[in-house]
């Protein structure tokens, strides 16, 4: 009775956590309007007040190459990406934090499985979609003061590919984070060691190698970033803002890890939601 009666609920109870996650999802859609169609506004505008020359096509072709590396590596959106995949980790699941509520949350007629399966695909729905419309309304923005040239489907397609991913990649340590800890604070410093802490101990610990043993041969820094999502991210989208017109490189230097990110998406929320044995009372 109760398993038909929960699957049978899903979509009410998706529903349900969107309306009351509402503030979330208005600070994701007015934070990813402020950095990707605004922020090209502002950045078109500049190069229109300054670098102004249709004229001559070497500025034409170099105020193209601009509008395009902010379309495609989108730097602000990065960082905003970064921090609204901490917040909803953290807030989808902070009702593990108080006793009350997770006692609420375990009377009711749902699968734990299920609860997991809405509240992160809550979060998931509060960023995402805002990005997308976001990415839309800049290119857009590119139309309307003539610079189509600057978008490509096919490099879009990598860009928005590759955010995507990084942004899950990041979503679900922030979850792994508000789980294993009983305590809104202190799964904020976990999450932010799990984010960056293995990164800068090996990259320690690699520069006082180097220190101590000049003569070795110093390790390629590309494994050590996979240990941080958001330096993975960051390096992925350099990657995109610097290649235009090799079509393989793009696809080892973006899908590629890309895939590597989703692929560790996946693997995290198997940890999670592998089961653990409790102890009988």
């Amino acid at each position: 009775m109760t398993r038909e009666s929960s699957s049978f609920k899903f979509h009410t109870l998706l529903s349900n956590c969107c309306r009351r996650q509402a503030a979330l999802f208005t600070l994701s859609l007015v934070s990813m309007l402020a950095v990707l169609p605004v922020g090209m506004i502002l950045t078109i505008q500049s190069l229109l007040r300054y670098a102004w020359d249709r004229s001559d096509p070497d500025s034409w072709s170099n105020m193209v190459d601009t509008v395009r590396s902010g379309l495609m590596a989108q730097e602000l959106a990065n960082v905003v990406l970064m921090t609204l995949a901490v917040v909803a980790g953290i807030a989808m699941f902070r009702y593990l934090h108080s006793r009350s509520q997770t006692d609420f949350f375990g009377a009711l007629p749902v699968r734990r499985g299920q609860i997991f399966a809405v509240r992160a695909l809550t979060g998931a729905l509060s960023v995402l979609p805002a990005y997308l419309l976001s990415v839309v309304l800049t290119c857009g923005v590119c139309v309307a003061y003539g610079f189509a040239d600057a978008i490509d489907g096919t490099q879009l397609a990598y860009s928005i590919l590759t955010h995507v991913a990084g942004f899950l990649f990041i979503y679900v340590v922030s979850i792994l984070a508000a789980i294993l800890c009983g305590h809104t604070l202190v799964s904020l410093l976990v999450c932010g060691w799990l984010q960056f802490g293995l990164f800068f101990g090996v990259y320690g610990v690699s520069c006082l190698l180097n220190i101590l043993y000049p003569a070795r041969v110093p390790a390629q820094p590309d494994g050590e970033l996979w240990l941080s999502p958001p330096v993975a991210l960051f390096r992925m989208t350099t990657a995109l803002s610097q290649l235009w017109t090799d079509q393989t490189d793009y696809a080892m230097q973006c899908v590629l890890p890309a895939l590597g990110c989703l692929i560790a998406t996946a693997l995290i929320l198997a940890l999670v939601l592998c089961p653990v044995p409790h102890p009988q009372e």
